[in-house]
């Protein structure tokens, strides 16, 4: 019988990117053959983000004690194999020799730097953040206390999982994962992480950075595009795009549906096109984390979007790519456009992945701090523009320690002019962008599936029995 297969990541706060990835590899997995049942979403705490396009998401260690379990109960049950004379030769078990009990596959994710700390806040609700914080500021005891108690774990960079807290001969498989701020970590978390993937049966990051500071520690990594690259591949008709053939996103036209997760979020009936009734020459979907929400700041982003807005005669959507703390609000949005001398705005609501996804493939590009905002984007062959606090590192024409977005830019993405600007850039950037050849950006969106599935394959393969069909490359026809 097959291992179980523990899909983990950060599936259990709201953040777009964290909730796109446990459907992707979800979606590949099956479409190389694994059966839906010998999948467990996991993550430090349990959660159910359904109600928001998630996954009903258990604490890693509730999944390890129930598989355990019902192995146990499976062999309690199971005839002993019999040696050549008939003898019992030990424990009843189906699986062959040098089985896993169980493969563990950590999805996507900016991961390798958070520590427990962030985690912890982060599984948290926005509401009352503040006084937390302000709580545990002068009670470092009882601060760690809590941490351990809310991630699961004593161990200082959980996502990045320890083999013992899986079963024995439990594989370890990591999938895109990120990491550009290894280097800079204390010695005693880098180490803890540095020591856990050098224990791993595979292990794939998302840029080039990642890669070379495993490089530094001896551990060999596959790269790999992150894995929403897939979005518009995988899942054409959740996003509106129905007849999608990979690399070729639709041209904005008012008639195409954001599809029915939009609409429903935007008091529209389904199938309609709230956006393109509003926008009759299509919209620029925009979105930034609350850090960019000083007065400042919001005059600045303001000011450029009505020079996008006069220039192109496009509407403005705002979006939120994540509620989690330290993510997205609204207000920052409903302040910027009370700023604004264009009626041409919309504060978009809806936190479901969908919804979002469809909002930006039909958009006429993608403008803000997301990483996966611009990844989907890229899915999707859209024109997009990251949106940076300070100039950026690590991009073109710029110098320093890179952050996350200009590592992957770096790595995948330079299809798009002056792709990581800071606000005060944002108009002429934005219109450089949506200037882009189509066939530039198909032909990117094409790529970067085509690496992805290639890469998985790679990861998956040295790893049976993990899929009951024979090819992990490509999907089943």
């Amino acid at each position: 019988m097959p291992p179980p297969i523990i899909v983990f990541g950060a599936f259990d706060r709201h953040n777009f990117g964290d909730l796109l990835f446990a459907h992707v590899a979800e979606a590949m997995l099956v479409q190389a053959g694994v059966d839906p049942a010998r999948l467990h979403f996991a993550g430090l705490a349990s959660r159910d983000l359904r109600p928001v396009g998630g996954h009903a998401v258990q604490a890693l260690d509730a999944v390890v004690a129930r598989l355990s379990e019902t192995r146990a109960s499976a062999a309690a049950v199971r005839p002993a194999p019999r040696g050549p004379s008939g003898s019992s030769v030990g424990p009843g078990t189906s699986d062959g020799p040098g089985a896993p009990s169980a493969i563990l596959l950590h999805a996507g994710g900016e991961l390798l730097a958070c520590d427990a700390w962030q985690a912890a806040v982060m599984l948290q609700s926005p509401d009352g953040l503040q006084a937390l914080l302000h709580h545990f500021a002068s009670r470092p005891a009882e601060r760690r206390a809590w941490v351990r108690a809310t991630v699961g774990t004593g161990e200082r960079m959980p996502y990045v999982v320890s083999r013992r807290r899986l079963p024995h001969h439990a594989r370890v498989l990591h999938l895109g994962v990120g990491g550009v701020d290894l280097d800079r970590l204390a010695r005693a978390p880098r180490a803890e992480v540095l020591r856990k993937l050098a224990r791993a049966d595979g292990v794939s990051v998302r840029d080039a950075t990642t890669r070379a500071h495993l490089a530094g520690a001896a551990i060999d990594a596959l790269l790999i595009p992150d894995p929403a690259v897939m979005v518009a591949e995988l899942f054409p008709d959740r996003i509106g795009l129905p007849g999608h053939t990979p690399g070729h996103a639709p041209g904005h036209a008012p008639g195409i549906p954001i599809g029915a997760h939009a609409g429903a979020h935007v008091g529209t009936p389904s199938g309609s096109d709230p956006m393109g009734a509003a926008f009759a020459r299509g919209y620029l979907a925009v979105q930034f984390s609350a850090d960019f929400g000083d007065d400042a700041t919001l005059d600045t982003i303001a000011a450029q979007l009505d020079a996008v807005a006069a220039a192109t005669g496009l509407g403005i959507v705002f979006f939120r790519a994540g509620a989690a703390p330290w993510h997205d609000a609204l207000e920052p949005y409903q302040r910027v456009a009370a700023r604004m001398r264009t009626d041409a705005t919309h504060v978009f609501e809806s936190l479901d992945p969908w919804a979002i996804c469809a909002l930006i493939a039909h958009s006429r590009g993608f403008c803000g701090s997301s990483l996966h905002g611009r990844i989907v984007a890229a899915a999707c062959a859209r024109p997009r523009v990251t949106l940076c606090r300070a100039e950026p590192a690590g991009a073109a024409d710029s110098v320093g320690a890179p952050t996350k977005h200009a590592a992957y830019v770096d790595t995948w993405d330079r299809s798009v002019a002056r792709a990581l600007v800071t606000a005060g850039g944002l108009a002429a950037a934005v219109r450089e962008a949506l200037g882009t050849d189509p066939d530039v950006l198909r032909t990117t969106a094409t790529a970067l599936a085509a690496q992805f599935r290639s890469g998985f394959a790679r990861l998956l393969a040295e790893t049976p029995p993990l899929a009951d069909a024979p090819s992990l490359a490509a999907p089943r026809a």
